[in-house]
């Protein structure tokens, strides 16, 4: 009995029915830029009151601040499709920026308790003292990045920030005898920090549900929506946190025409811790991002 070969010719064609078109890899990479822009702390003022307390000669100095900090983080979004869909987010290597300015205008007011004298300094300058930094980092920061948070920091050392003369300061009590003068010398310095945490990136399928990212390069899967063109929308979180402290250090020397008769104020500190302008911590919703996925 003689049995056909069942093997077929070397020339047929037979379809792969291990990988259909089902199963077919499809994936498409949208680019994607987060950004925010924020002012924490504009317009915030804040009084010292008079210092040091119980002291015949005080000065009081008030501030307002003024602020800018933003970062940028681009990136790109990735959509797969198999047997479900797949999205991935990868940041652009050192393509992230955090930035801050944050400055402090400055005035004073002296007091003399003795003369029942009170002022605004003359002359004195409406100074900024300000504060500023910058990083580059690779988005998106999440959970498990190699560099979390992203922090920058600028500290000033001690430094002048004006001397002034006292040149009468109105106080003219002494008839023909004479006027008051003096002088005030403010130095300051100080330390004011913030870091970024990346906390989440949401991405809202138009036809399915939202995918949830909290970690870094982490991929997010649903079932296959069934479509050649995926749109979607996507939000970027994070939490910046600011600290520091700036510190005044006030001296002020108080001449008369009476012999023996003058008041001196050694130099002292006036700590202002940055907490004093705002809330410290602080989330931020970046703006929505539109993507578009072309699957076929």
């Amino acid at each position: 009995m003689v049995v056909a070969d069942s093997a077929p010719p070397a020339d047929l064609e037979v379809p792969d029915l291990l990988q259909p078109d089902l199963l077919r890899t499809v994936s498409a990479t949208e680019p994607v830029t987060f950004s925010h822009q924020d002012q924490p702390f504009k317009g915030v003022s804040y009084d010292t009151g008079w210092q040091p307390s119980g002291s015949p000669v005080q000065l009081r100095f008030s501030f307002t601040t003024a602020s800018d900090v933003q970062a940028t983080l681009p990136g790109s979004a990735t959509l797969t499709r198999e047997t479900q869909v797949t999205l991935t987010y990868s940041g652009d290597p050192s393509g992230g920026t955090f930035s801050m300015d944050i400055g402090f205008d400055l005035g004073a007011k002296l007091r003399i308790d003795p003369l029942s004298w009170e002022g605004s300094l003359p002359l004195v300058p409406q100074f900024d003292f300000r504060f500023e930094d910058s990083a580059s980092f690779t988005p998106f920061v999440l959970e498990g990045a190699t560099t979390r948070p992203v922090h920058l920091e600028d500290t000033k050392p001690k430094q002048k920030l004006f001397t002034v003369p006292i040149p009468g300061l109105s106080i003219c009590l002494w008839g023909s005898i004479g006027c008051a003068g003096g002088v005030v010398e403010v130095n300051a310095g100080g330390t004011i920090k913030a870091d970024l945490t990346g906390v989440e990136i949401d991405t809202a399928l138009e036809t399915g549900p939202t995918l949830q990212h909290t970690q870094e390069g982490q991929p997010a899967t649903c079932s296959d929506q069934g479509t050649d063109t995926v749109q979607a929308s996507a939000t970027y979180k994070a939490d910046v946190v600011f600290s520091g402290t700036i510190t005044i250090y006030p001296t002020v020397t108080i001449t008369t025409p009476i012999p023996g008769l003058k008041w001196e104020l050694a130099e002292f500190p006036i700590p202002v811790d940055l907490s004093t302008f705002g809330p410290l911590s602080n989330s931020w919703d970046f703006a929505p991002q539109s993507l578009t996925f072309e699957m076929e």
